[in-house]
């Protein structure tokens, strides 16, 4: 999964996976794939939609086998966590970019080394 390629391939297939029972509720294109980094480390970034919710997913590989996925889904039916009920999902995210600041990952010397491999041949996440 550290291979760049190899990781896009397989958070959209998994993607495609539920676009075959829930359509266009995932990206199924790998531009549909965001980046986005925090202390350091880049995560890939995939919002699904429906009619009344959202959930949004950070994954980052810790191996060339591994993946580390978060997944947020924030509810409007826990009113008693937000004070204005209407602005739940600007709240939710808030929280959400909080928590992914706050997280630290160190990855194992091999991995690191792993990595290095890669970036010499432009190919690393």
């Amino acid at each position: 999964m550290l291979n760049r390629e190899d990781c896009l391939n397989w958070i959209l297939t998994g993607c495609k996976e539920v676009n075959e029972s829930f359509p266009g509720r995932q990206p199924d294109t790998v531009e549909g794939i965001k980046t986005a980094v925090f202390n350091g480390n880049s995560f890939y970034h995939v919002r699904s939609h429906t009619e009344k919710d959202w959930t949004a997913f950070y994954e980052i590989p810790i191996s060339d086998d591994h993946l580390l996925s978060f997944y947020f889904r924030p509810s409007g039916g826990h009113k008693y966590l937000v004070n204005d009920e209407n602005n739940v999902e600007a709240e939710a995210e808030k929280m959400i970019q909080s928590f992914m600041e706050n997280l630290h990952i160190t990855l194992s010397p091999d991995t690191q080394k792993r990595i290095e491999e890669l970036e010499q041949n432009e190919q690393v996440r």
